[in-house]
C-alpha cells in the first residue's frame, strides 16, 4: 500500500493484474469460500474504512524487505452467494498454492 501510494503521489500510473488471483482479495475475509484474504495478498477490495486502517496499521509497521504481513487479524465477516455456474464448488481457481 505505501509503495504504490508514493508512486501514484509521484505521478507515475499503476496498473495492477491478477489474472492467476496470487495478488488480489476480493473478500476481506481470510475464511471466504472466493478470493479470500491468504499469505500473498497485496490488494485487496470490498473493504470497510476500519479494516483499511488495521492494514494500513499492519502494513506500516511490517519491517522494509519484509515478506508480506498477515492481514488476518483485519479479517471481517463476509456474506457468500453459491454460485450455481460452478456447480457447488467455489474453488474454482487453484487455492492451496496461496499459502506455500
Amino acid at each position: 500500500g505505501i509503495v504504490i501510494a508514493n508512486l501514484v503521489s509521484q505521478g507515475l500510473s499503476v496498473t495492477l493484474d491478477d489474472r492467476d488471483f496470487n495478488a488480489f482479495s476480493l473478500n476481506p475475509s481470510c475464511n471466504s469460500t472466493f478470493s479470500n484474504l491468504h499469505g500473498r495478498t497485496w490488494v485487496v477490495h470490498h473493504v470497510t474504512s476500519e479494516v483499511m486502517r488495521c492494514m494500513w496499521a499492519i502494513d506500516a509497521s511490517a519491517p522494509p524487505a519484509s515478506r508480506l504481513p498477515d492481514l488476518c487479524p483485519c479479517s471481517a465477516e463476509v456474506a457468500e452467494e453459491e454460485d450455481p455456474m460452478f456447480d457447488g464448488d467455489p474453488f474454482w481457481y487453484p487455492k492451496d498454492r496461496f499459502n506455500e
